[in-house]
């Protein structure tokens, strides 16, 4: 399904990229999705079906997987972006009573 070093390249993705990349698959399968439809439509041999529906479904079982690695790897990201927003907190200051040590 993907090279070896894909997910690398994924995991280097920001948040807006991950976004973009999901729209385009989304896009993607869409098109395949329709292109599929009409051919299925138009198919006079029936011997030729179940090849074209196994096709379809593993592309549609490929997609599945694609996407929920992108919104998985969402998850992390804002995971991550939540802990480096609480390293940079700085709480106020407050004043300690200060006690002279007599009663």
């Amino acid at each position: 399904m993907f090279k070896h070093n894909t997910f690398e390249v994924l995991n280097t993705y920001i948040i807006d990229e991950i976004f973009t990349q999901i729209e385009l698959l989304d896009s993607a399968f869409n098109s395949y999705a329709k292109a599929h439809d009409e051919l299925f439509q138009i198919l006079e041999d029936d011997s030729e079906l179940d090849s074209i529906i196994e096709q379809f479904e593993n592309v549609s079982i490929t997609y599945m997987r694609v996407k929920s690695n992108f919104i998985s790897m969402l998850a992390d990201k804002n995971v991550i972006d939540v802990h480096e927003v609480d390293r940079h907190i700085k709480l106020p200051s407050i004043n300690l009573p200060q006690f002279s040590g007599k009663f």
